[in-house]
């Protein structure tokens, strides 16, 4: 609910006159005449005028006022443009979501940012609360990051030719920020923060999957087609971005069920059934399902898939 404007002339010269008039007799019962021509009477009839005419200043602000207080919210008038439209972008102003509290808040500004910066270049944003991912290893454990009070923003960008400046190149295909976008966003959130609130933001941490099957195809299923389908509803799924159950980016710290990819290679049209699965983590046999610890995430290397008879 907005504030009203206050009226400050609320009151006229009549109104003085007889206000101050009706006070006489309480203060000097003496006092009886009130004609204008008593001196008296004259001097409250002055200022009832000065007082008249200092309500009527007080209740109209002058523009020049109104502009420097425009300024003073970060709203310089543009040449030519009128001050209801620099009040205007002044209300705007006071609408826009500026402070980052919520994780909601850290997602949505990291968000707004990398739009600003790129079209297109926003993915995804995480969120971890009392946690200081600066300088993690692949050793470490939740405890061993545990600070309270810190909160490590992970943001991962949308990989297109377009974005690709944004990237780190050592890392694509993963979608993997650069440091100067990391930078950049650290500094945009810096003066949104809350004072108590220590900043950490991030590059994703992957855990590299490699997947091979043997599958068997239905009658008359087209091998090549079919392999490529399943190829890319595989990589669709575990995508950091958009895949996962819900096609919202894979969980972070969801592990991987080889069941889950049974499920997609039978699900795929022109696959009968899967004779065998086998899957390399970080380059090492795995067992039938791979951990990842709760900031992590999949990335799909390799998917080599062969058709048996």
């Amino acid at each position: 609910m907005g504030i009203s404007k206050p009226k400050l002339d609320d009151k006229n010269y009549k109104d003085f006159i007889q206000e101050m008039i009706s006070v006489i007799p309480r203060y000097n019962p003496s006092w009886t005449n009130f004609n204008p021509t008593d001196p008296g009477i004259m001097l409250l009839e002055l200022f009832a005028y000065l007082a008249d005419q200092t309500l009527y200043r007080a209740n109209r602000v002058p523009e020049a006022s109104y502009a420097k207080m425009l300024r003073i919210m970060g709203v310089d008038l543009a040449e030519g443009e009128s001050l209801i439209s620099g009040i205007r972008r002044a209300r705007l102003l006071l609408e826009e979501r500026y402070r980052a509290i919520t994780a909601d808040d850290f997602i949505y500004l990291i968000q707004s940012r990398m739009e600003e910066i790129q079209k297109g270049l926003f993915g995804r944003a995480l969120v971890m609360n009392n946690v200081d991912m600066s300088y993690i290893s692949s050793s470490d454990t939740l405890e061993d990051i545990a600070e309270p009070g810190h909160i490590s923003l992970i943001v991962i960008p949308n990989v297109t030719e377009d974005t690709l400046i944004y990237c780190d190149a050592a890392s694509l295909p993963a979608p993997v920020p650069s440091s100067a976008l990391l930078a950049d966003i650290y500094g945009y959130l810096q003066n949104r923060r809350l004072v108590s609130t220590t900043l950490h933001v991030v590059g994703p941490s992957f855990v590299k999957i490699d997947v091979s099957a043997d599958i068997v195809l239905t009658e008359n299923a087209e091998a090549m087609r079919t392999i490529e389908s399943a190829v890319q509803s595989i990589r669709e799924y575990f995508d950091p971005v958009a895949g996962g159950p819900e096609g919202s980016g894979w969980p972070p710290g969801r592990s991987f069920h080889r069941s889950e990819l049974y499920q997609l290679l039978e699900m795929t049209d022109g696959v009968d059934h899967v004779e065998r699965t086998s899957i390399l983590v970080a380059g090492n046999p795995s067992a039938p399902d791979a951990t990842l610890k709760p900031w992590e995430l999949i990335s799909m290397g390799a998917v080599n898939l062969q058709v048996i008879h």
